[in-house]
């Protein structure tokens, strides 16, 4: 996806900074948004920045105050172009810094997160919108049977197991005709380019990767899901789609190769768990 439209910086418990914002903002846009976005709470972060955030939905807002909602959207929305207009103004060595990447795994959890949401709350401008992040990624990041995580770095285990869930999220929610072939495509990528030939599982890193000293192949759930817990689940997914026992087989190979360290530490293998109980 694109980059999503944000403030981006921390606001610090200052009082210069709390009336640069009152100074931009009219009394009824700084009275409504400085609840919208959690100003009138403690800093949250080191006891000294706000992250600016949704900390009461619009519509909360609009019962607690007793005002039409069309109002408290329209003061939340003159108040955003407003301070995006100052923060157009700031000098290039004053902006904080904002990881802008576009990574292949990432993307593809948002996807996955989408397609189920839209699914539950029938909401049909997210499904369009993992639609068109998966378009995207298709377009610019699968070329000839090879996945890119970033332009010219190729992708790693993660983000094939992640776009691989994804697509099975974004199918069982909005089925079109190519999801499961390309599905397929994402599969037969990552047995042929990551799978342990011999003792099963997957490593971290493609087999024509350059040699590294050691080549990680982990279960572990950490800030991201596992790609090897991802991997099995979602194959054990496609080949309930397909009826293939060759991606049951793999799962199951992956899933048996961790089995001592699921039991060691099953809290931080919970995909791999699921992966066991799915089997």
């Amino acid at each position: 996806m694109g980059r999503p439209h944000c403030f981006g910086a921390r606001l610090e418990r200052d009082e210069g900074d709390e009336q640069a914002l009152r100074l931009a903002l009219s009394p009824n846009e700084w009275d409504v948004c400085a609840a919208h976005w959690g100003l009138v709470d403690a800093p949250a972060f080191e006891g000294r920045y706000w992250q600016l955030r949704v900390a009461r939905p619009a519509g909360t807002l609009a019962a607690t105050l007793q005002r039409p909602g069309a109002m408290v959207d329209e003061l939340i929305a003159s108040a955003r172009a407003k301070l995006l207009a100052v923060r157009e103004q700031r000098d290039s060595g004053d902006r904080p810094a904002r990881d802008d990447k576009q990574l292949t795994g990432w993307n593809a959890l948002m996807i996955s997160g989408l397609a189920r949401a839209a699914a539950v709350c029938q909401r049909a401008d997210w499904l369009q919108a993992a639609r068109a992040a998966l378009a995207w990624l298709k377009s610019e990041r699968w070329h000839a049977g090879r996945l890119l995580a970033l332009p010219g770095q190729d992708a790693f285990l993660d983000d094939h197991a992640l776009l691989l869930e994804a697509v099975l999220a974004l199918h069982a929610a909005d089925p079109q005709a190519d999801d499961l072939p390309f599905a397929a495509a994402i599969a037969e990528a990552l047995l042929a380019q990551f799978e342990d030939p011999a003792d099963g599982g997957f490593f971290f890193t493609r087999h024509d990767a350059p040699a590294l000293i050691h080549r990680p192949k982990s279960g572990l759930d950490a800030a991201l899901p596992s790609g090897n817990g991802t991997a099995a689940l979602a194959l054990q997914a496609l080949g309930r789609r397909l009826d293939d026992p060759r991606y049951f087989a793999a799962a199951d190979r992956c899933v048996r190769v961790f089995a001592h360290a699921v039991r060691h530490d099953p809290a931080s293998h919970t995909r791999l768990l699921q992966a066991a109980l799915a089997a």
